[in-house]
């Protein structure tokens, strides 16, 4: 009776060892499959980035070379406006608009074409710490981005739409003698916001597909 209860036992365990072992082998054989694929998105990825990161640097030299001088933080941004022709539509845009469009994508396909090596050479409780950083800057992004539009808003409705919404201009902190401009630093608000969301997302996510391999495993 007690032969046959080791002998049980060891069946079981042998069948547990070869379970894993089975798991692990199905997973290798997942990553190499995808591996591949995941190096091409990458540089597809990364190449968008590139392409999103040299327009920026063109818009940043446009508008510096135009408007040397400003009288607010940032009106040379939107002091003027790009247009766009095409068969259908005319597209009207500030640099501002078109700066903050093209830095998400710089960042946001930068962030995957690193993806890999993120996920696999960041140790795990960095990860959790970055998550949680983007996290707390989603709060005080979010904060002021709400916060400058009231004014802004507030601003454009006191001055009786006497002065154009997108030159309009403020000085809050009293240390600094120069205004802000109210479109600027919104729009400027808006792509740091959108970028830790989704920042906040890409690391959520990498979080938890470790935790799903762990359990795998």
């Amino acid at each position: 009776m007690v032969d046959c209860l080791i002998f049980n036992n060891e069946k079981d365990e042998n069948f547990k060892i070869k379970s894993k072992e089975l798991r692990r082998e199905n997973l290798n054989i997942m990553k190499r499959s995808e591996s591949p694929k995941k190096d091409r998105s990458e540089f597809i990825f990364a190449l968008i980035s590139i392409i999103s990161g040299i327009i920026v640097l063109i818009i940043l030299l446009y508008v510096f070379l135009i408007h040397p001088s400003e009288k607010a933080v940032g009106e040379r941004f939107v002091t003027d406006e790009l247009t766009f022709y095409t068969p259908i539509y005319q597209f009207h845009f500030k640099p501002i608009t078109l700066f903050v469009i093209f830095s998400l994508i710089f960042l946001t396909f930068g962030l995957e074409a690193c993806r890999t090596k993120l996920a696999t050479e960041i140790p795990f409780f960095l990860k959790k710490i970055i998550f949680l950083l983007f996290f707390i800057s989603i709060f005080i992004l979010s904060y002021e981005l709400i916060l400058n539009f009231s004014f802004w808003v507030g601003t454009y409705i006191l001055t009786s739409g006497e002065k154009p919404i997108d030159i309009l201009s403020y000085l809050m902190n009293p240390v600094s003698s120069v205004p802000r401009n109210f479109n600027f630093i919104t729009k400027l608000y808006s792509l740091f916001l959108f970028f830790c969301l989704y920042g906040a997302y890409f690391f959520h996510d990498i979080i938890l597909k470790k935790d799903n391999n762990s359990k795998i495993l």
